[in-house]
């Protein structure tokens, strides 16, 4: 069963973050698959309240969203891991691959220790049924009830049309009461991100590199690396794996100013980063910065890049002061 640690709290989360990217990939899978039924497992982190962002990669990233978000008990949704290249699907059923979705886990918890298995979603567009079906509910109650299971809840997400999850619907489980499931209402209870970067392109990646064997040197990932230690000023650390490359820039001369780059393998004709840089209390997030095809573009544009964002920065957090 995916997953890490056992969690015995009963604080009922207040809200739910399900990040765009999810909704996006939900209303691909379903337009390019017709026929059968898709679906894929939820990953991401149960925000307690008063926590602090895991000090990895993508925690640095989303350090602020998790801090606003941890004045309450609620779930952020980081991704969706696909069913997998041996699932089983009909117009009325899926079984998943579960051998190759613990295998992207794996890769994604080798990176992202606090990730965790937080539900799972599945569509009826083929019969266009709007409604879990009682063998669904069967099984959520089940793995929410499975003491195996970490968490104390668990999404489960359902689509029955071309826009996917997005008009969708979704119930929360509890450990508490794994045979009541609550409905959670859009904006209240449910709420769409996209403030910060998502897991997706990262699952993407290791989804792709387990079909297809070893994934190919990254010549942009290596010119990325090159124009952050062109650029003037600062220290440069990187993390890399086969999901992808990430670097924090530090300034040595502005010890309160800090810089997290994150690059995963796409397509090579539109490259982009997502970058988080802060500055004391101020924090500037931009995801799917596009940068130029070529290494000496790409290296004067985001040395530029990276630069102007602090020196905005530096400008927000004087002006907070």
């Amino acid at each position: 069963m995916l997953g890490r640690r056992k969690n015995t709290g009963r604080d009922i989360p207040a809200r739910v973050y399900i990040h765009r990217d999810v909704l996006v990939e939900s209303a691909r899978l379903v337009r390019e698959n017709p026929s059968v039924e898709v679906g894929g497992k939820l990953v991401g982190y149960r925000i307690r309240r008063g926590s602090a962002a895991p000090a990895t990669p993508y925690g640095e990233v989303i350090a602020g969203f998790w801090r606003r978000a941890a004045a309450d008990e609620v779930i952020l949704v980081a991704g969706s891991i696909g069913s997998g290249p041996r699932a089983e699907a009909s117009a009325t059923s899926l079984h998943p691959d579960g051998r190759f979705q613990e295998s992207v886990y794996r890769k994604l918890e080798a990176v992202e220790p606090d990730l965790e298995h937080i539900g799972t979603w599945h569509s009826h567009h083929p019969n266009r049924l709007r409604e879990f079906s009682d063998g669904d509910v069967r099984g959520y109650a089940a793995t929410i009830a499975d003491r195996r299971y970490n968490e104390d809840v668990f999404i489960a997400g359902l689509c029955f049309e071309e826009r996917g999850l997005a008009a969708g619907l979704f119930d929360m489980y509890t450990r508490a009461d794994p045979g009541s499931p609550r409905r959670l209402r859009s904006g209240a209870e449910l709420q769409a991100v996209e403030s910060i970067p998502s897991l997706q392109r990262i699952i993407a990646a290791a989804e792709a590199g387990l079909r297809g064997g070893e994934p190919a040197a990254d010549p942009l990932a290596e010119a990325i690396d090159k124009a952050l230690r062109d650029t003037s000023g600062t220290e440069l650390v990187r993390n890399a794996d086969k999901a992808g490359s990430s670097w924090t820039v530090s300034w040595p001369r502005h010890p309160e100013r800090r810089a997290v780059v994150m690059h995963t393998p796409g397509d090579p004709t539109s490259p982009a980063v997502s970058i988080t840089l802060r500055t004391g209390s101020a924090e500037l997030t931009l995801d799917a910065v596009p940068l130029s095809r070529t290494a000496v573009d790409l290296s004067r544009d985001l040395a530029e890049t990276v630069q102007s964002l602090a020196k905005a920065l530096d400008q927000a957090a004087r002006r907070a002061r």
